[in-house]
């Protein structure tokens, strides 16, 4: 019983996977949506024929005893790994590129960032500009009472990833932690401004404030 049980689980795995997979690469060929699996690279074409190919001998290996489909799946295991590090640093490269362009048109924003402010301190302004700290792009403006929210936000419930670096004014914001904001009276302005950048990066927002 324990045998067929264990059988059955790793059939379902196996599935999961590779009908995840091909949804994956359908929609990457057909609508051009990007997939991370497990980093944050967007998954390359070649990467996801190497899963796909990876997963298929894995299933060979695993229902027919096969190991010429075993050897011929850690081969492209390894392949598949190789093609994900290349994304990596593919990713990785062109991220600092652009970051490093965008920063150049608002210098001293990015190199030297200016200190974390209390909301008691917040300079009486009547718009703040924000930007995306990871890829240094410009999200627009929000009001003071805007920025206020935040701030206190930050103070009181701020990530944990957001509190081991307090020099800076920098606010990490999740893609859950939304509903909390508008639960805890944000201006619903700020939340649909935050969920469409958010939504671009797929799950967080390193966010950036400036005084002019």
């Amino acid at each position: 019983m324990g045998v067929f049980v264990g059988l059955l689980f790793g059939i379902s795995i196996w599935l999961f996977l590779t009908v995840s997979a091909v949804i994956s690469f359908w929609r990457r060929i057909r609508q051009g949506t990007e997939t991370r699996w497990g980093g944050i690279a967007p998954v390359s074409t070649r990467s996801h024929i190497a899963i796909l190919a990876f997963l298929l001998f894995l299933g060979l290996a695993f229902l027919f005893h096969s190991a010429l489909a075993g050897v011929a799946g850690f081969t492209v295991g390894i392949v598949m790994c190789y093609f994900g590090i290349c994304d990596e640093r593919r990713y990785r490269n062109r991220l600092k590129q652009t970051r490093a362009s965008n920063a150049a048109q608002y210098p001293g924003v990015f190199e030297q960032p200016a200190p974390a402010i209390a909301a008691s301190e917040l300079p009486d302004q009547p718009t703040f500009r924000i930007f995306d700290n990871f890829t240094a792009t410009y999200l627009g403006e929000i009001t003071r009472e805007q920025l206020l929210f935040l701030i206190r936000w930050h103070e009181n419930f701020g990530t944990g990833a957001a509190r081991e670096f307090p020099q800076t004014n920098d606010i990490f914001i999740l893609v859950d932690c939304l509903d909390m904001m508008r639960d805890q009276g944000a201006d619903p302005a700020l939340i649909e401004l935050l969920r469409q950048w958010i939504s671009k990066k797929k799950n967080d927002l390193e966010l950036r404030w400036t005084i002019d």
